[in-house]
């Protein structure tokens, strides 16, 4: 009886050991309904940020940003910062002022080869704040999409007065001893007409959400998108930080894909997959 037991004690730990991450999808499903099948349609498209020479073609696309190649933590990204030119928050300002002048007019947008309607957004991000920075910085840092993009004569974007649907990170808030403010530490907003202070006026606890998170380290943001429903994984969690069921904007928007920032953070960019799905 013992060496049957061993046996079969052995037998369960081999199982164990070999299922390894190959099998991970499958435990998800268990837990997570998918909001779409992978199918063979579907259409994937890389962007590694590596070096700025990969974007060259897209550097006209940027809101206030400046991009330049990164070397951050011994792997290679893009570095993204708000240009001096951008007019920097005012905290004293009322805060509407305050959202009129900044929420989410700061990206380099990124062109698919197609417009992203469903599908899959996947990218490693992260924040610093440089030194002296005021305290209303938080290492803001994100993903728009479905960007129908406005631009200036310039050619550079005009974000402010373009559509598109989002998510974005604040680092900071997650560390922060006060409860209210760590539960503002993923945030979802949607452009016109639903920035992140109405949201949070009307809706409070609805589109943000406490998850933990640290600056100077990179976070592997992944996004799905389903006409009318977004959720956010962080990390390869099996469980959505966010889930939005109603993006604002509505189920026919289509289009390309932001990499965000705000003033006062040095965000970085790395790995950036799309999976466009029929």
């Amino acid at each position: 009886m013992f060496k049957l037991l061993k046996g079969m004690a052995i037998a369960i730990a081999l199982f164990f050991f070999l299922f390894d991450a190959a099998n991970a999808e499958n435990l998800k499903s268990l837990f997570v309904k998918p909001l779409f099948a992978m199918t063979e349609s579907e259409e994937i498209e890389y962007f590694p940020l590596h070096s700025i020479d990969e974007i060259e073609n897209f550097l006209n696309n940027r809101a206030n940003v400046f991009v330049k190649n990164a070397d951050y933590r011994g792997d290679d990204s893009l570095q993204e910062i708000v240009s001096p030119k951008h007019r920097s928050i005012d905290p004293s300002l009322p805060i509407e002022e305050q959202v009129n002048a900044c929420d989410s007019c700061t990206f380099l947008n990124i062109p698919t080869r197609h417009p992203f309607h469903n599908g899959e957004i996947e990218i490693d991000v992260a924040s610093t704040l440089p030194e002296n920075a005021p305290g209303w910085a938080k290492g803001f840092i994100g993903i728009m999409f479905r960007v129908d993009a406005r631009y200036f004569p310039d050619g550079t974007i005009d974000a402010k007065h373009s559509t598109y649907e989002g998510f974005y990170l604040r680092p900071v808030n997650s560390q922060s001893d006060r409860q209210s403010d760590r539960n503002h530490s993923v945030q979802y907003i949607s452009i016109p007409g639903y920035p992140w202070y109405d949201l949070r006026r009307n809706s409070p606890g609805i589109y943000e959400t406490y998850t933990p998170l640290k600056l100077g380290t990179w976070t592997k943001m992944r996004i799905e998108v389903r006409d009318t429903v977004a959720r956010l994984y962080l990390n390869d969690s099996l469980e959505p930080a966010l889930i939005v069921n109603d993006l604002k904007q509505g189920e026919e928007l289509s289009g390309t894909i932001g990499l965000y920032t705000e003033p006062q953070t040095i965000a970085y960019f790395k790995d950036l997959k799309i999976v466009h799905i029929p």
